[in-house]
């Protein structure tokens, strides 16, 4: 066995008949995939969970409760893994797969999303969908909920969940379920697969090619050279796993991508799909040696799990120079972003920004996009007829659009660029009302009294001690802030016409909507 495996548990379950295999890479925040797992309808001891950790990360929240459960003699994962490779390796999920795949006891492994939701019938579908076609490979599609409400992780109920805004649900199926003309893309390949762990070994296990490391992969590379092995591919329609939002989960992030079609398939995949390929590119020792020799037991099997070629994983021999350090591409772009290329990805920064920071590419702080094409379409131009409206004969249309937008501001109207409210970071919604923002910041809006400086997230949970304004609405908001301020209707209606005179001087402003978007960033 190679030593760099660490067993933090290792229960035997001889009468297992389903093998759940969940990956993590140290970068799961909520562990609640257990909790939905440990509470299904099967019987325990018929199916058992596997824990695969790809680099040395031993969160404590998931070892107290690993360690809480076996003191109560219910062990909520019987083999967790630590594989313990250095940080300066790029993950490889087709790697933690194989070992997945190898320290199953079940009949039937299951690779599925480690950070879903799981109704109690979930286990029992499997077994029902293999007691109906044996020779399968079983689909289940992932209902996605964009809603920032349930984060952090907060055990919605699923009828909770579905009352949220799910943009691929149709209220009876996914969109991709649904007749889909995409189904390759509209359908999630990488939710959840099942499959007979001896069709899965048979056909040489997942492909360890070096196109399948970092974040483009996925258990579909079985499933396409399944079906080609004879196998059917099947999606249930009467269960489903639930996804609820948490930040970079929207498919674009940082993480080393290999060949892809743009929209998340390896190209690898799609390849041997079209070809009817059987064979991986890369067998991994361990399933060889299981494929050729029934005989061959786990443990020796093991030993077999890393390969030489390992090596190629490292950071250094993947990326390139320009990978691995923030390039600025285009400084200025429209006289208000740099644009910066960096692993895979197109950034837009406020122009001048002293550096490219590493923690706000990773938390969405930065605009982007996986060309710079899309980037570019992203920092929006003013539209014609703003422009022709600026070229007429300026002073009088100033005025009066300043005047109109003084008094119904003072009145409470929101005017500036639109918000995204599914965007993860805070937005002014509405500014210098009775000298307060208005932010809208995770599903709720807060009054920021301006003399507080930005909006801190940290000290929006501070419930009673927290500073801000807190409402559902924005009209909420403005009534605590009026409250607040004892400001009465007369009071505002007289604030008003003092806004609209103030403005019949001639004023000149001038606004893009990159200007627009460069200042939003910096608010970041």
């Amino acid at each position: 066995m190679p030593r760099a495996l660490e067993f933090i548990a290792n229960h035997h379950r001889p009468a297992a008949k389903i093998s759940v295999i969940l990956l993590d890479w140290s970068v799961r925040e909520s562990f609640h995939s257990l909790h939905y797992l440990n509470q299904q309808t099967v019987d325990r001891s018929r199916y058992e969970l596997i824990w695969i950790e790809f680099y040395d990360r031993q969160p404590q929240k998931l070892l107290d409760a690993v360690k809480r459960a076996e003191c109560e003699g219910r062990p909520i994962i019987d083999k967790f893994v630590v594989m313990n490779y250095p940080r300066d390796v790029i993950f490889h999920k087709h790697r933690m797969y194989n070992l997945g795949v190898v320290l199953a006891e079940g009949e039937i492994c299951v690779i599925c999303d480690s950070d879903a939701m799981f109704t109690p019938s979930f286990i029992q579908s499997i077994i029902t969908a293999f007691e109906q076609d044996p020779q399968s490979v079983v689909h289940l599609d992932e209902v996605r909920s964009t809603a920032r409400e349930f984060y952090p992780f907060n055990f919605p109920t699923f009828d909770q969940f579905l009352a949220s805004e799910c943009l691929n649900w149709t209220g009876r199926t996914t969109r991709g379920l649904a007749g889909s003309r995409d189904m390759i893309h509209e359908a999630n390949y990488g939710a959840c697969l099942a499959a007979r762990r001896e069709d899965i070994i048979r056909v040489g296990g997942s492909d360890e090619h070096l196109d399948y490391l970092g974040y483009i992969c996925g258990p579909y590379d079985l499933t396409f050279r399944l079906a080609s092995a004879g196998c059917t591919e099947r999606w249930l329609t009467n269960e489903y796993l639930y996804h609820t939002w948490h930040p970079g989960e929207s498919g674009i992030n940082i993480d080393y991508q290999g060949p892809n079609d743009g929209r998340g398939m390896a190209m690898r995949a799609l390849d041997a799909r079209k070809s009817g390929a059987v064979e991986p590119g890369l067998e991994n020792g361990a399933i060889s040696a299981l494929r050729t020799n029934r005989e061959i037991d786990r443990q020796t099997a093991l030993a077999l799990l890393e390969s030489p070629r390992d090596a190629e994983w490292k950071a250094s021999a993947r990326l390139a120079p320009s990978d691995m350090t923030p390039q600025l591409v285009k400084p200025a772009f429209r006289g208000a972003i740099d644009i910066y290329f960096y692993r895979n990805g197109w950034y837009g920064l406020p122009m001048g920004s002293p550096s490219f920071e590493l923690n706000k590419a990773q938390s969405g702080l930065y605009l982007k996009a996986p060309s710079r094409r899309d980037l570019e379409r992203l920092i929006q131009r003013p539209s014609r007829s703003s422009s022709s409206l600026r070229r007429l004969p300026g002073a009088a249309y100033r005025r009066s659009r300043q005047m109109a937008k003084s008094f119904l501001q003072a009145a409470g109207f929101r005017f500036g660029p639109r918000f995204d409210p599914s965007a993860p970071v805070p937005q002014i919604v509405l500014e210098g009302y009775w000298n307060h923002n208005i932010v809208h910041f995770r599903g709720a809006y807060f009054g920021v009294a301006q003399s507080l400086g930005a909006f801190w997230p940290s000290r929006a949970d501070a419930d009673a001690d927290s500073p801000y304004l807190r409402g559902r609405t924005i009209a909420e908001v403005r009534k605590k802030i009026l409250s607040k301020m004892n400001i009465t209707r007369v009071r505002r209606l007289r604030h008003a016409a003092r806004a609209a005179l103030s403005y019949c001087g001639v004023r000149r402003t001038s606004s893009t909507a990159p200007s627009e978007c460069a200042a939003e960033l910096r608010s970041h």
